[in-house]
């Protein structure tokens, strides 16, 4: 599964207010995501490594304002990222609010390319950290 369409419908899935419409589009996703099922669980329940394994990433927020400053051009800092966060206080409203010339998703961090990135590599990725 291409880590786009798990990420367009993540977004769908968090914005559905209805309990079961959203388990509906939870039981699809997970019908759709063949091979890649227990990696796209896995996401879905916001965890990078399985329960079982005791690995720590460690990434504070600097990783994140790095990002979005990234996404939102050369004029954004990730001190720009942080202290609009200090007047915001919640870092989501903060990355709305960022101007990302048009760009949603997965395209404001340069992706886009034909060969996507596939939820098996976002993993593998991962994991790398």
């Amino acid at each position: 599964m291409e880590f786009a369409e798990f990420a367009a419908r993540a977004d769908e899935m968090e914005r559905e207010d209805a309990d079961l419409e959203r388990v509906g589009l939870v039981t699809a996703l997970f019908g759709d995501a063949g091979a890649d099922l227990d990696t796209v669980a896995r996401f879905v329940q916001g965890r990078v490594v399985p329960a079982h394994d005791g690995t720590k990433l460690d990434v504070g927020p600097s990783p994140c304002y790095e990002a979005l400053a990234k996404a939102a051009g050369p004029n954004v800092s990730a001190a720009d990222v942080e202290e609009r966060l200090a007047a915001v206080g919640e870092i989501g409203t903060v990355a709305e609010e960022l101007d990302l010339g048009g760009q949603q998703g997965l395209a404001a961090f340069g992706a886009g390319d034909d060969e996507g990135l596939t939820v098996a590599e976002a993993d593998a990725q991962l994991r790398e950290l």
